[in-house]
């Protein structure tokens, strides 16, 4: 009976009993710092005592710990996905990974802030994942095709709202090329531009900055956009803000990370880039990030080159968004000159 909560005997159990399951959750969430990762986390707690039927706080204070790991560890299996042919090989191994590592966080939150007995997801062992991304990528000449056709569309517009609408996403298109999140674009100031020295800085995942040079092409393309919007009074203190919001008629604030995959979605249809290759292949705003790492590595780019404009702070994570194959990267190719 001592993996039951005693919490009438505890002021901070008690606390912990009158509190709702949303204001717990929320309370948790506040100590996270990517928005990302609050997202994310409150999506997999909230779902998870709502599958198991725990409608209080109160019902959890009084469920046995071991109890609870058994229930946690059957939940997490449940979404357990095997491959067609290898029944013996998980086919989704980061997705019942970052479902347990959600719960485990929340239950050190309650262990440490308000004397839950023990972390009841500990029994999970981890899966092993593959120590590359599965993010597909784009060849250089897909990409010269999305910059060729998103370059056409400005040329091609008819009002000033296409004009200006057509910029901004020939733009947008340019920083996912260099790599950023879609969260780093879509809060991109102005301010963050210092036009002086030619570079943007980007606040990014985990809270950190840095800085990127702006090369001739990016100059000219951001100086255009702001003009532009300048001139026909498209007024935002962020660099891309909706042209035109039929919901709310606010565009002063930064568009959605949504516009963003469904723009680069809406290309690549229009391209027919999915499916001209490979049917499964599935291209979206992440894509150009593999993309940027790929073809950096292949122009001899140091990792700490990359590293400084990805914003990874290890060479290991260099080496996981390198989506090349053992056999183009591979020293058997030095032995070609010796055969001739």
């Amino acid at each position: 009976m001592s993996n039951i909560i005693n919490y009438q005997s505890d002021s901070d159990l008690k606390r912990l009993t009158n509190k709702s399951f949303s204001d717990l959750i929320e309370e948790f969430l506040s100590t996270k710092k990517s928005t990302q990762t609050k997202r994310a986390y409150k999506k997999d707690i909230a779902t998870f005592f709502d599958a198991i039927g725990l409608k209080t706080v109160g019902e959890l204070a009084t469920l046995p710990v071991y109890e609870l790991s058994k229930v946690i560890l059957n939940y997490i299996e449940s979404f357990k996905k095997f491959e067609a042919q290898r029944e013996d090989r998980v086919h989704n191994p980061r997705t019942l990974n970052r479902k347990a590592y959600a719960l485990s966080s929340f239950f050190e939150y309650l262990v440490a802030n308000y004397g839950y007995p023990r972390n009841p997801v500990k029994v999970y062992t981890p899966y092993s994942t593959p120590d590359k991304t599965s993010t597909d990528d784009l060849e250089k000449d897909e990409v010269e095709a999305i910059w060729s056709h998103v370059k056409a569309e400005v040329i091609i517009a008819e009002t000033n709202f296409q004009l200006v609408s057509r910029t901004q996403q020939k733009l947008i298109f340019s920083f996912l090329m260099l790599s950023l999140r879609r969260n780093e674009i879509a809060h991109l100031r102005w301010d963050d531009w210092d036009k002086k020295k030619w570079f943007i800085t980007v606040f990014g995942k985990g809270q950190k900055y840095k800085y990127l040079p702006l090369n001739e092409k990016m100059k000219s393309i951001l100086g255009d956009y702001e003009s532009l919007k300048k001139k026909h009074w498209y007024i935002s203190s962020y660099i891309f803000s909706p042209i035109r919001n039929n919901s709310t008629w606010d565009s002063a604030k930064p568009i959605s990370w949504t516009y963003i995959f469904n723009l680069v979605k809406k290309v690549c249809t229009q391209l027919q880039l999915e499916w001209a290759i490979d049917p499964e292949k599935k291209i979206t705003p992440h894509s150009f990030r593999t993309t940027f790492v790929k073809l950096a590595l292949d122009s001899w780019k140091t990792d700490i080159e990359i590293m400084n404009t990805t914003g990874h702070s290890t060479s290991q994570m260099v080496k996981y968004y390198d989506s090349r194959s053992q056999l183009e990267v591979n020293a058997a190719w030095v032995v070609d000159d010796l055969l001739d």
